[in-house]
């Protein structure tokens, strides 16, 4: 763990916030709960709600095949408002740009579960871990401009990621 301790060893900056191993760590950790409880809830949605409401005895078969992924949208939404506050909580700067940021980086990623459930679930609870670790490690630039722009690239970068 040499590269850890690189990683969170910083001498005082005037152009950077100090960030713990433990606000780190309870980012990551927060953003992975995140990510299971948006897969649940779009689960929940897209089953018992979308699928009963939308796609009913009279509905036509081709408006229930975005049901998932309006379910997907609307747990994303709901999830990230109740992560604002938690990650205020752990002090960090401009919590409200870090969900921002993952929300960007993150619309749009599906939620399979028609044959390997637990793969769609490991991989959305990974994928909200790292990109809330990420808004959050780049947020930690003083200038509010300079984090909104550093933030901006990223969000890009990770929608062409997640896309592929």
């Amino acid at each position: 763990m040499k590269w850890f301790e690189k990683v969170f060893h910083e001498e005082e900056s005037d152009y950077m916030f100090p960030v713990t191993p433990a606000v780190f760590w309870r980012v990551v950790s927060s953003g992975m709960i995140g990510g299971v409880v948006t897969w649940l809830i779009a689960l929940a949605l897209d089953r018992f709600i979308l699928k009963q409401i939308i796609c009913g005895p009279t509905a036509d078969p081709s408006m229930c095949t975005n049901s998932a992924q309006i379910g997907v949208y609307v747990a994303l939404v709901l999830v990230s408002v109740m992560l604002v506050p938690i990650i205020a909580l752990n002090r960090v700067r401009r919590p409200l740009l870090v969900v921002l940021a993952a929300v960007g980086a993150l619309w749009g990623v599906g939620v399979s579960t028609a044959e390997v459930w637990w793969l769609s679930l490991m991989v959305t609870t990974v994928a909200f871990g790292f990109v809330y670790a990420t808004a959050m490690w780049l947020n930690r630039i003083r200038g509010n401009a300079a984090a909104i722009l550093f933030v901006a690239i990223f969000v890009l970068l990770a929608r062409v990621v997640l896309s592929l």
